[in-house]
């Protein structure tokens, strides 16, 4: 927070691909721009919804709903450029293919930038790992610049999430630049397992309840638990009943209710 240019949203992108790297060596980076998109809209004459109509359906690369859109604008430089956007896809031949499409100085220099970030992973080494995707537009009111997303095999949605968005602090009353990224460590955690990579944590022994007066003496119960090496989780429900219920569903064979005393319940599993 706080850093503007091309330093910081290198440092942020290299960070990403290292931290993605200790765990799935093997990913695919994208890297867009969402200024790309909003010098295009600019030159069209399109409200905000519109504008969203159309950001929506290069997103999903939806060629006829985008075209039939388009075709209702008519004819022109920046109809055909905004028709060719979710196709500008690939290597480093898209930023040639996409420099004829730049008709202000803003899509331009978005173009040129976002070029200088790509030659600079590709020194990194990533060249063969890295798609430019202009067409990656998703949630464009958020980010302002740089955007970039990594997918790895067998998962479909991207695993991690990034770029520059300089304009959300402003709406906490602290408006700087900013940029960042966030990994679903749910979707890598899960992988790592089938991959032998990582042991799952051992089930929780047993669930401590804590009638109503005694929550503290409950969570000092809890902790000396942990302290003797047991698998416990404290509850959070108001009733022994939800407390029990709970535990049958995770499959905690013991619940230890904390009142005057302990009181120990054993879970019978119900079997048919």
């Amino acid at each position: 927070m706080g850093a503007p240019g091309r330093r910081a949203d290198l440092e942020v992108i290299v960070t990403a691909v290292e931290a993605l790297s200790r765990c799935v060596p093997n990913f695919r980076l994208e890297l867009g721009h969402a200024g790309f998109f909003r010098a295009l809209a600019a030159q069209l004459p399109i409200n905000d919804d519109l504008r969203e109509d159309i950001r929506s359906t290069i997103e999903s690369k939806n060629y006829a709903a985008l075209n039939t859109i388009l075709d209702k604008l008519g004819n022109g430089c920046s109809v055909d450029a905004m028709r060719r956007l979710p196709r500008l896809f690939g290597g480093e031949e898209v930023f040639a293919q996409a420099a004829p499409l730049c008709s202000d100085d803003a899509s331009s220099k978005t173009l040129a930038y976002l070029h200088e970030l790509y030659r600079a992973l590709v020194d990194l080494g990533l060249g063969d790992r890295m798609i430019v995707d202009l067409g990656l537009v998703q949630r464009n009111d958020y980010y302002t610049d740089i955007i970039f997303s990594a997918y790895v095999e067998n998962v479909g949605d991207a695993v991690l999430l990034g770029g520059r968005y300089d304009n959300l602090l402003a709406q906490f009353d602290a408006p700087m630049p900013a940029v960042g990224f966030g990994i679903n460590v749910d979707v890598l955690a899960e992988l790592l397992l089938k991959q032998g990579r990582i042991q799952a944590p051992p089930p929780v022994e047993i669930l401590v309840h804590s009638d109503e007066g005694y929550e503290i003496k409950a969570l000092q119960y809890a902790s000396r638990l942990a302290g003797e090496g047991r698998k416990c989780e404290s509850s959070v429900f108001e009733t022994r009943k939800e407390a029990l219920d709970y535990a049958k569903m995770r499959g905690i064979r013991r619940v230890d209710c904390v009142c005057d005393t302990v009181e120990t319940i054993d879970i019978v599993e119900e079997t048919v």
